[in-house]
């Protein structure tokens, strides 16, 4: 947390006046409030000029607190190149300043821009997304066929009363939907290949989100995988981890983190040390 604030204080100050040469020389000189001055306060304005700065800082670190904690942004240059962008327009709101300085702030503006996208366009190759086969063909048992099928998002939705479904992965052995509803729940619906009698619904107490990992991931390029249940039907997501060589290069992973979505303890692990039961997609 502690890098949170320190980012967002550093991204809030270089919003306002604090950052620009020209105020501390007229601090300096007695200048800052002579009329005329170029450094963004007149005696004129002077009051409303303070209460536009203030907002721009309220404003850059409320965008910070949403960037980091609500979406999750990395906290690293990769995950600041929006207040990077903010920062350089909010310096462009005051009058009077070189033309320079405008063309400076939006080629900054621009190649934050261009360096964000780029980052975001940058593929993962990622081999366990790879699934080679799924069981849904029916099956024959003495001389009985044995019908094997997919249950819509909608059923589970109107079955289990939720709100919302999304799915189903296949893993382990096990169609699995993530489900939520104001009195379901949010958790995990797991039918199992052995036994379509009945779906299972396991209460999860932690959401499959990167949100959930900033804390002990904060710098780490985190990719969504799936979800998984072990053999006790304890509810996994896998995410990969990536790290580029370069500012302009590709991802490459290099491990893995397993979050339980019932105590919210996370593990990392190389590709060869994974569980058995997340890999299995057979």
């Amino acid at each position: 947390m502690l890098r949170i604030i320190l980012i967002l204080l550093f991204f809030a100050i270089c919003s306002t006046c604090l950052v620009r040469p020209w105020f501390w020389k007229a601090v300096k000189r007695r200048e800052l409030l002579k009329v005329g001055r170029t450094i963004g306060f007149t005696t004129e304005h002077w009051k409303f000029e303070i209460t536009i700065e203030i907002l721009t800082f309220v404003i850059t670190f409320a965008a910070g607190i949403v960037l980091f904690i609500s979406i999750g942004c990395r906290q690293n240059i990769y995950g600041v190149f929006p207040l990077i962008i903010l920062c350089a327009f909010f310096q462009c709101l005051w009058d009077y300043q070189p033309i320079r300085f405008y063309i400076k702030m939006v080629i900054i503006m621009l190649l934050s821009a261009a360096l964000w996208i780029q980052d975001g366009l940058s593929e993962i190759e990622i081999p366990l997304n790879n699934v080679e086969s799924v069981p849904i063909t029916a099956t024959e048992e003495n001389n009985d066929f044995n019908i094997k099928y997919f249950i819509s998002n909608d059923k589970i939705k109107s079955l289990f009363k939720a709100d919302w479904a999304e799915g189903p992965t296949y893993n382990n052995g096990k169609y699995i939907y993530l489900a939520k509803g104001r009195d379901l729940g949010y958790g995990v619906i797991v039918i199992d290949t052995d036994d379509y009698s009945e779906a299972k619904f396991i209460e999860c107490n932690y959401e499959a989100d990167v949100t959930e990992l900033r804390h002990v991931y904060p710098t780490e390029k985190l990719e969504e995988l799936y979800i998984t249940c072990s053999d006790e039907n304890i509810p996994y997501c896998l995410f990969a981890v990536a790290e580029k060589t370069w500012l302009l290069g590709k991802y490459d992973v290099t491990g893995y983190v397993m979050l339980n979505l019932q105590s919210g303890e996370s593990q990392s692990f190389a590709e060869e040390d994974l569980p058995g039961f997340v890999i299995n997609n057979d």
